[in-house]
């Protein structure tokens, strides 16, 4: 039994030890950003979006250059993020009304205050005409022909991360397995 104890407490501590830096803040730590935002802090789960391995997030109602925000604030990138090209839009969506569609799937998902304290709003209006950074140029996307204007909503990817409650499975299951090999030899 001391040694079931063990190693489920070994599994435990591997799974804790390999959790996404999200956790900290998911259990009370500290976020970037300002006392008026949620810039910095990791984006709640209802807010992504998950396509093909892939959490997306609609990160602002400006290009990530800064070039529309209010002060020429540029995109804060975190936790993994990074700017969505024409490639990854291709790979996971099949055109602009299936990315409308997934960001509006029980009510808007917008993340611009985890990205951008200027904009701390999204432009469904945009994004329904194809008003955003790096979509592919053709109508099925870009509806105007806007190829990366000012005024464009952003959007950010980045790989999905298992929950750490699925790590802490994952460990004690491994706990159990390592557990039981011993008990066969």
């Amino acid at each position: 039994m001391k040694k079931l104890i063990n190693t489920l407490a070994l599994g435990l501590v591997a799974a804790l030890m390999l959790a996404p830096s999200s956790f900290a803040s998911e259990i009370g730590g500290a976020g970037l950003g300002s006392a008026n935002s949620n810039e910095g802090q990791d984006v709640p789960g209802n807010l992504l979006v998950v396509r093909n391995g892939r959490e997306w997030a609609w990160a602002a109602p400006c290009p990530p250059d800064g070039s529309a925000c209010a002060g020429g604030e540029l995109l804060i990138l975190h936790h993994g993020f990074q700017n969505a090209s024409k490639a990854d839009w291709v790979a996971d969506f099949a055109n602009r009304q299936d990315v409308y569609d997934a960001f509006h799937d029980g009510g808007q998902k917008c993340a611009s205050p985890y990205f951008n304290v200027f904009g701390d709003n999204c432009d469904s209006g945009d994004l329904n005409i194809g008003a955003v950074w790096n979509f592919p140029q053709d109508a099925a996307w870009d509806q105007f022909g806007f190829n990366n204007t000012n005024n464009l909503e952003a959007f950010v990817w980045r790989r999905a991360v298992p929950e750490p409650a699925s790590l802490l499975l994952l460990g004690a299951g491994l706990g159990l397995l390592s557990l039981r090999r011993r008990q066969q030899n």
